[in-house]
């Protein structure tokens, strides 16, 4: 019974990686879908922990018995550090789709379309029509390029450095662990919310140009209507150096995605 005690906290971390992680955490995957994708990881990443316990001098049987002798409570919030760490995971490996959202926010204001929301099927969320664009742009760089295997990866890579059970009953707490995460997660935002604004600035940058020299023009000639020519004019300039940028958007887009490693090895430095 100790040994599925054990396997019930790798469970819960690939849960919380399942519930966060790019393309999973979407409505078109189903609930059973990502339950049954969480026991499945949970069995295999079972074998690489009896592995990593041997390497370390601990019999996988020893560490089972420690976790089942412990209180509900220790328990409890063993299974709370798990869903963390496997949360933070997920989000960090969908930074890149943050950050292109706060691009496209920001584009869309200059644009005149702040107002213009289309409905996201995958969260049945409204977002910014430039966000809705590049999230799905840099949705499919993230699967051509294979990264949804890296989150994989990474959840193995977390049971061989951070084992199940491992840490439980010497001390470790979940509020520490979330303390010396925290600073991390920030860090990773940080950037996300850094790289958004690159993005956004070559086509923000133009349109705030174009409204300066619109402003001059409206001193110029004060009989031209500004407000209504300048909305279109605004727009159709807009999309216009949208379709410029692309080619150079997906290559941003694809570095951001290429990130997803080093966002993965950053949340799992940050927790041991």
């Amino acid at each position: 019974m100790d040994l599925w005690v054990l396997w019930l906290l790798a469970f819960l971390r690939a849960m919380g990686v399942c519930f966060s992680a790019p393309v999973l955490n979407t409505s078109f995957v189903p609930l059973q879908v990502k339950i049954a994708l969480a026991a499945v990881l949970s069995f295999i990443g079972y074998t690489f922990m009896g592995y990593t316990f041997r390497a370390l001098d601990v019999l996988p049987d020893a560490v089972a018995g420690s976790v089942g002798s412990q209180s509900v409570s220790a328990l409890m919030l063993a299974g709370a550090e798990e869903v963390g760490l496997g949360l933070l995971m997920g989000f960090g490996a969908g930074l890149a789709l943050v950050a292109v959202h706060i691009a496209g926010h920001f584009i869309d204001i200059e644009l005149g379309l702040g107002m213009v929301q289309v409905l996201e099927p995958g969260s049945s969320r409204s977002v910014p029509l430039a966000g809705n664009l590049f999230y799905l742009l840099a949705l499919a760089i993230l699967l051509e390029t294979n990264q949804h295997h890296m989150v994989i990866a990474g959840f193995m890579e977390s049971l061989r450095r951070f084992p199940p059970g491992k840490n439980l009953g010497l001390g470790r707490l979940t509020g520490a662990s979330i303390a010396l995460a925290l600073p991390a997660a920030l860090d990773l935002f940080s950037g996300a919310f850094a790289a958004g604004i690159k993005m956004s600035l070559p086509v923000v940058g133009c349109l705030f140009i174009a409204t300066a020299l619109l402003g001059v023009l409206s001193r110029a000639v004060p009989q031209m209507n500004v407000f209504m020519v300048g909305i279109p004019v605004k727009a159709l300039l807009g999309f216009f150096l949208l379709g410029l940028a692309m080619p150079s958007y997906a290559s941003f887009m694809s570095g951001l995605v290429e990130e997803v490693p080093r966002a993965l090895w950053t949340v799992m430095r940050a927790w041991g």
